[in-house]
């Protein structure tokens, strides 16, 4: 007998082992980084089904499975004979009793027996001894659980803990371990949320549980007095992020990197935001990521993705809108990159005529000449477009770099300078975090699986984008924290926008480590009022701001972020009107009102403008004077604006003159040999770009001159001697100033032939 039962177990291992769950279907989930279940979706035949190893099911759940449904698991092979016994005489009194193992339940769910005949039993049987022979006891119970029907399309112990009691089948407690052990059996009348007979089978099973020692009488006897039914809880959280992992991954499992407290608590601020305004009201999407992995924290594409009047299903972080200036910061990195501009170069803002396109500031006042630093902070357009003309249209290159979509580049023209191509509210914070990652653009990581993605792109160098996030801090240049290298990373560094038509209004920046963007507009892309970057997002960006500083985990890694200036950033002392070197090379003062500049040493430029003229001056009363006079006057430095600038400056900066200089005295003191006015000079070839251009002043004595084309200045030159002038294409307004502050205009053209 035992030779011949040693033989047959021993043909059954020769046989090929039975199927698990290797080729079945599972629901796919998307939690947060927490684990927590933001959704579940069906899998293939319609079901809710999650498959979990023995580990991840609570103790409780599988002693009460086994005490009810097989209390003999651990002893038999896979059948129960005495069961079988039973269950035959009791069939042929017409009285049928379930004798099926655990083991027997596992063959007849995977491989769809119908045992209701003696053919399929006897397969069952089979096909139980066949698991039993390869697989444990443990394997064999978690493939059960993991295929068992618990009501309606729910399969699996671990889609009906989540979906029956919102909660993982490890964290079930004894209670609701046993009300879903009864379900199985009859999975339509003891089903849990509808189920006639899921009460009075709940509490045979309690009173089971309590026989065997597993519940006191105390807790059986609550439970028992409790007739509430278990409340579905099919997880419906973050619903933009999960369309979009959902329709972007292809995993059953995708462990997000998303905060869903902190994003809920995001959504609430972006409703408060929102029911500010008058109606019609906007919506808005918010968009946190950390800057150096791309992990990201916060995906909220609407106030409420419910709301069909919003059209709150529109997940707003994915859609291209204009940015108004919040590329306004990419153009002063280029012109850092370029070497064209220092943080507090002078850059001017002044009114501008471009091929019919005369544009204007937001507040429709110009302040002449100022720095760059509070250029860029300040969002002046006139200096940006200046910029981006300089550095000739750079940022229509780094935009194509990135990814984003563009018409033509002679599309946009200079207009694109104040955002008038469209990007996402995730392609900004991209961009955006070259600024917190050594001028790398970071690619949001959804999946805390994945390896965090090697930056794709440079965009600018390390130097640069530490130098143009801190010109983004303040309106008064470097911050006094940076000049005693006591670095704050809980500084907050923004910047906001607002497009055309006041359609959109922005807000993007820094906060530590982390990259946050605020977007308020309406999806139909309709205009309100008080749609304006700096008084609707700005406040919202920086409540969040607040909120992650002071976050436990968030709050604790924007203090720990080592924010320190690069090694290559220097600082030099400039003067504070025009971002001159504050000495010359001589090394004599230049002026006496000074600032700290940012600069990177071989490649920002150490620029003289011109506008300051040494001068007679009398020594006791301070006067300019038109001529010198021994032992009463000394020559110094003295701020004289050449004519294009008046009357942009403050009547505090006018420049002071001699009252007898006149401009009949002034014009004949030197003279223009060339080029002559209205001269027309040729590229060379079609293909050529630029011309050269000879130009000459002569003066009675030899002085050093001031030439500027419009208002850049080329540099200083001696006067009687040619100057080598390489000029693009297009009208140039070439202007010389001498030392007394006189100056001569001629305006000349260049063209292809």
């Amino acid at each position: 007998m035992g030779m011949g039962c040693g033989l047959f177990w021993g043909i059954l291992r020769l046989l090929p082992a039975p199927p698990l769950l290797g080729d079945l279907s599972e629901s796919r989930i998307v939690t947060d980084r927490d684990g927590t279940w933001l959704t579940v979706t069906l899998n293939d035949e319609g079901q809710y089904r999650r498959f979990v190893t023995i580990d991840a099911l609570a103790p409780a759940l599988k002693a009460a499975t086994l005490r009810y449904e097989d209390q003999y698991f651990y002893q038999h092979p896979g059948v129960n004979p005495v069961s079988l016994i039973r269950a035959a005489w009791a069939s042929l009194w017409g009285r049928p009793i379930g004798a099926s193992t655990i083991t027997m339940q596992v063959a007849r769910l995977r491989l769809g027996l119908n045992t209701r005949t003696l053919t399929g039993k006897l397969s069952q049987i089979l096909w139980a001894l066949r698991y039993e022979a390869h697989y444990s006891k443990a394997t064999i119970l978690a493939t059960y659980l993991n295929l068992a029907p618990y009501g309606g399309n729910v399969e699996g112990a671990e889609a009906a803990a989540h979906l029956y009691f919102g909660k993982a089948a490890k964290d079930l407690t004894p209670v609701e371990a046993v009300s879903l052990s009864v379900v199985p059996q009859n999975p339509v009348k003891r089903a849990p949320l509808t189920g006639v007979d899921f009460i009075s089978s709940r509490n045979r099973a309690l009173d089971l549980a309590q026989t065997q020692g597993a519940l006191s009488a105390r807790l059986v006897l609550v439970a028992k007095a409790d007739t509430t039914r278990p409340t579905w809880h099919w997880p419906f959280f973050e619903p933009h992020v999960t369309r979009h992992v959902l329709a972007t991954e292809k995993k059953a499992r995708v462990h997000t990197t998303i905060d869903k407290t902190l994003s809920e608590n995001v959504r609430q601020l972006l409703r408060q935001t929102r029911s500010e305004f008058a109606s019609p009201q906007p919506n808005g999407a918010v968009f946190v990521m950390d800057g150096r992995t791309g992990d990201v924290l916060v995906h909220v594409g609407s106030a409420d993705f419910f709301d069909t009047d919003a059209q709150g299903q529109v997940d707003g972080l994915l859609a291209r809108r204009s940015p108004g200036s919040t590329l306004k910061p990419f153009i002063y990195s280029e012109a850092l990159e370029k070497g064209l501009i220092h943080s507090e170069s002078l850059v001017f803002d002044i009114p501008l005529t471009q091929a019919g396109w005369t544009p204007e500031n937001a507040d429709g006042t110009f302040m002449g000449p100022m720095r760059a630093a509070p250029a860029l902070a300040l969002s002046r357009n006139l200096p940006a477009i200046r910029l981006f003309s300089d550095t000739q249209g750079a940022l229509y290159e780094l935009l194509t770099k990135v990814g984003v979509p563009l018409k033509d580049k002679d599309h946009y023209g200079l207009s694109l300078a104040l955002g008038t191509a469209e990007v996402s509210p995730v392609t900004l914070a991209q961009l955006y975090s070259a600024f917190v990652n050594d001028g790398l653009l970071q690619v949001p990581r959804y999946d805390v699986n994945d390896t965090p993605s090697q930056p794709l792109h440079r965009l600018m160098s390390p130097e640069v984008a530490w130098i143009t996030r801190h010109m983004l801090l303040t309106p008064n240049g470097v911050e006094d924290a940076w000049e005693r290298d006591q670095p704050n990373p809980t500084v907050t560094y923004f910047k906001t926008g607002t497009s055309h038509g006041r359609r959109d209004a922005w807000t993007v920046g820094t906060v530590g480590p982390y990259v946050v963007v605020v977007w308020l507009g309406h999806f139909s892309g309709a205009s309100h009022a008080a749609l304006q970057g700096p008084t609707a997002a700005a406040p919202l960006f920086l409540t969040i701001a607040e909120r992650l500083k002071a976050h436990p985990l968030y709050g604790t890694l924007i203090r720990e972020w080592v924010d320190t200036r690069p090694a290559r950033v220097s600082t030099l002392s400039v003067c504070d009107e025009t971002g001159d070197a504050s000495r010359d090379r001589q090394g004599d003062v230049r002026c006496s009102r000074t600032r700290l500049a940012y600069v990177i040493p071989g490649v920002s430029p150490v620029l003289e403008t011109g506008f300051w003229v040494k001068r007679p001056v009398d020594k006791e009363t301070g006067a300019v004077l038109c001529t010198q006079e021994a032992g009463k006057t000394t020559l110094r430095y003295v701020l004289t604006w050449p004519d294009f600038l008046r009357p942009y400056v403050p009547q505090t900066q006018a420049p002071k003159v001699c009252e007898k200089t006149t401009a009949t005295h002034a014009t004949a003191s030197f003279t223009w040999v060339s080029p002559a006015a209205g001269q027309r000079y040729l590229t060379g070839t079609a293909s050529r770009t630029e011309a050269t251009v000879l130009g000459e002043v002569r003066t009675p004595t030899p002085q050093t001159l001031a030439w500027f084309d419009g208002d850049r200045f080329l540099g200083h030159f001696p006067s009687n001697r040619p100057v080598v002038l390489t000029l693009k294409g297009g009208v140039h307004v070439l202007s010389v100033q001498i030392p007394n502050g006189a100056r001569q205009t001629r305006t000349i053209e260049v063209k292809s032939p």
